[in-house]
């Protein structure tokens, strides 16, 4: 069975996309994997995973800056790729992950004969007033219901983001699939974990506001906690004005020294930088439909888990609903109190909280748990 994977920007930006190739190269004797030409690869994908891009080699932030014309040559270019890869290779399924790429299936070819069974996972759902009109982002959010009823299988990473889609044809099988991290991939990371005198503070992903950063910095930088010191570890992406603002902070309360950035890196650095820190941070607070649907969407979460990582998250009913049976999941409202009092909790229990994340993780908070389903339901 070959298998098509489109997606518009490059794989390892969305490490869910990541372990459904690394799980579909099992059962697949070809993947091939479509995306725009933005980054290197650097992931130890399985050998029968072949990476096609289209255009030549423009970075994603050059990428949102360049003119409408050649957005669109550029978006007309995957169309064609998907409809040379579709003609050549006759895929078995074609995966299309977010509605970009969905609508470039559809146009490139025709539904009443296609012979490929078709597959839309939503990583993200996409608001339509929040793009800017006409754009290919905004053309593909306008037309994603009308190619519901043409849908074999639907999937998503929360349920409650299920009422925002149309309703599906009886034909179509649908799947929950959590944005949890490969026990595949993340088991070669684990150790045993315990803290030092010095406990470092992790946050990975989109670095902006409505994550406690500023909170953490100015009230438990300066200060010790049951004899320990912290430190914040930051990796990912951030506007060089937000870094500015924490930094700014960070010096007012003398704790510019306890404050680390990392760039964005391939995927595989994410959990070597995570095994060695202490404690996760997955804080939200934001109140949009993305903010409010993490409970099982949010990745960082689980990846400090799958590491040993108690994780830190923001008090609100949705991610008790999703997450207060775990012992390691302790909850702060962001204020000094509240921080304090989460801290001594985990470093009190530490050895049992990180025992307890890996096996939560192991059992069932893992990607194959979710995904070997679909795996079942594809192999029929």
């Amino acid at each position: 069975m070959v298998i098509l994977v489109s997606i518009y920007h490059h794989p390892e930006f969305y490490p869910p996309t990541l372990n459904a190739i690394i799980n579909l190269a099992t059962i697949a004797e070809k993947v091939i994997v479509l995306t725009r030409n933005q980054m290197d690869d650097d992931f130890p994908y399985p050998s029968n995973v072949i990476i096609l891009k289209t255009g030549s080699r423009v970075d994603i932030k050059m990428s949102e800056v360049k003119s409408i014309p050649w957005k669109l040559f550029s978006f007309l270019q995957f169309v064609w790729a998907t409809k040379k890869i579709i003609k050549q290779h006759k895929p078995a399924l074609v995966i299309n992950y977010d509605n970009i790429p969905l609508l470039a299936t559809y146009m490139a070819r025709k539904i009443g004969t296609r012979k490929f069974r078709w597959w839309y996972h939503n990583h993200d759902i996409a608001e339509l007033n929040k793009q800017s009109k006409f754009s290919i982002g905004w053309m593909a959010t306008r037309s994603e219901k009308k190619f519901f009823h043409h849908l074999d299988i639907f999937s998503l990473p929360a349920e409650e983001r299920k009422k925002h889609f149309p309703s599906l044809r009886q034909e179509c099988a649908y799947f929950f699939i959590p944005n949890y991290p490969s026990n595949l991939f993340f088991k070669q990371f684990y150790k045993k974990r315990t803290v030092g005198q010095e406990v470092k503070l992790v946050f990975q992903g989109s670095i902006s506001t409505g994550h406690g950063l500023e909170e953490i910095i100015k009230s438990i930088l300066p200060i010790s906690i049951m004899s320990k010191n912290f430190k914040l570890v930051l990796k990912g992406r951030i506007k060089p004005d937000y870094k500015l603002d924490l930094m700014t902070i960070a010096r007012q309360f003398g704790v510019a020294d306890k404050l680390e950035f990392f760039p964005v890196t391939p995927y595989k650095e994410v959990p070597r930088l995570a095994s060695t820190c202490h404690i996760g941070i997955g804080i939200h607070t934001g109140t949009d439909v993305m903010n409010i649907t993490l409970g099982t969407s949010s990745n960082k979460i689980y990846e400090y888990a799958g590491l040993g990582l108690p994780v830190l998250l923001y008090d609100n009913p949705h991610f008790r609903q999703h997450l207060g049976q775990y012992s390691w999941a302790v909850f702060t409202d962001c204020s000094l109190a509240s921080l304090k009092l989460s801290l001594e909790h985990i470093i009190a229990n530490y050895p049992l909280l990180s025992g307890n994340a890996v096996n939560d993780f192991e059992k069932n908070l893992n990607f194959e748990y979710y995904f070997n389903r679909v795996l079942d339901f594809v192999k029929k």
